[in-house]
């Protein structure tokens, strides 16, 4: 492994503890509803902080826009707002059943739908290949890491209601809300689809205007962010009109400003450093780099969960199955990334023995 690997393995570390922790300010605020601490949040995140990164570090970023078609930037920008309603129900997921539960179940259900869209979208006919076998055992393994992590939630909430009143939100709907969320942010894959594949807006960006490609890509980024950001905030604002709780944005202003920045740059810096690891890995980024990725973000909010109370009293056996949970989905991520590895090696070796000539073919030249 040379120096670009593992400098793309590093990036993948740090863009996991970036995701792993973007959520945790939420539990530091003060005097503030969801829709305050969260709407502060999509607005800062979606919204100010790629934006004006995109504007200030891609070079021809509206002449790239020109070159493409007004219906592919719409596709993106809807897509993005499929991805934002999965950040909604992420927001309101992690607010009901904590960040430990919230982050294994929901990237659990994004590992899922994120592998079957390009599995069946593009590789249909390799899904009964040894590699493709293997990324259906991966999302098979990954369901019941899912089902584990939600029987810890049930036994936790058991416990946890027969020393205190049971939650505003009940584990169930919380857990069927992270389900929704995995599914709908599916949409983000689906918009680099549209964007990459579709628009060739990163082609573009690198071609005609000079951008190395892990810049490239904020083009591409940054309409999926307006999209997602119309949704999310559309959302919170509704919620604010109808809770009447417009006001308590006055409530501990800075704090909470300061703690809701801190969680938009986390989410922005997990997304680009994760940008910077698949580029520097190359065809391993997609695999190694998201096994890695997606692995350590789960670690980094279960140890925050359980550091900061959230199964307290919840019991042995809810803990137990949290970790086994835990465990299986961490097992399914790296069958999912070993088997998408090996597909593109066979991929690979395919279009090389394509190119090469065959004996038969160069004994008849002569």
């Amino acid at each position: 492994m040379g120096p670009a690997e593992l400098a793309g393995i590093a990036w993948a570390l740090v863009a996991a503890v970036f995701l792993g922790v973007f959520a945790l300010p939420t539990k530091y605020t003060k005097d503030s509803a969801w829709e305050n601490t969260w709407g502060a949040f999509f607005f800062i995140g979606m919204f100010v902080v790629p934006i004006v990164v995109a504007l200030i570090a891609v070079r021809g970023l509206g002449g790239t826009y020109a070159k493409v078609s007004p219906g592919v930037m719409g596709a993106v920008v809807a897509l993005g707002f499929m991805w934002g309603c999965g950040n909604i129900c992420w927001g309101t997921g992690i607010a009901a059943i904590g960040m430990a539960l919230g982050f294994s179940i929901m990237i659990g259900t994004v590992t899922l739908s994120g592998s079957l869209l390009p599995l069946f979208m593009s590789n249909a006919d390799k899904a009964f290949t040894a590699p493709g076998m293997m990324i259906l055992g991966g999302l098979l393994v990954c369901i019941l890491g899912i089902a584990a992590n939600g029987r810890a939630g049930l036994l936790r909430e058991k416990a946890q209601t027969q020393e205190e009143p049971a939650e505003e939100t009940p584990m169930l709907k919380g857990i069927l809300i992270c389900l929704a969320g995995g599914l709908l942010a599916s949409g983000c894959n689906l918009a680099f689809h549209v964007g990459i594949n579709v628009g060739k807006i990163p082609d573009i960006s690198q071609e005609q205007f000079g951008n190395p490609p892990y810049l490239a890509g904020l083009a591409v980024w940054m309409l999926v962010f307006i999209g997602a950001g119309i949704s999310t905030c559309g959302y919170c604002v509704f919620l604010l009109s109808r809770n009447k709780t417009w006001g308590q944005f006055a409530n501990h202003t800075g704090r909470n400003l300061v703690l809701a920045t801190l969680m938009a740059v986390s989410h922005f810096l997990c997304l680009f450093c994760y940008g910077l690891s698949a580029w520097k890995l190359g065809d391993l980024g997609t695999s190694v780099g998201i096994a890695i990725f997606e692995a350590l973000s789960i670690v980094v909010a279960n140890g925050l969960g359980v550091m900061t109370g959230e199964w307290k009293g919840a019991g042995g056996k809810s803990m137990k199955w949290m970790i086994t949970g835990l465990a299986i989905l961490i097992l399914g991520i790296v069958l999912i990334a070993f088997g998408d590895a090996r597909m593109k090696q066979a991929e690979k070796a395919d279009a090389t023995a394509m190119r090469a000539p065959s004996t038969m073919s160069y004994a008849v030249s002569r």
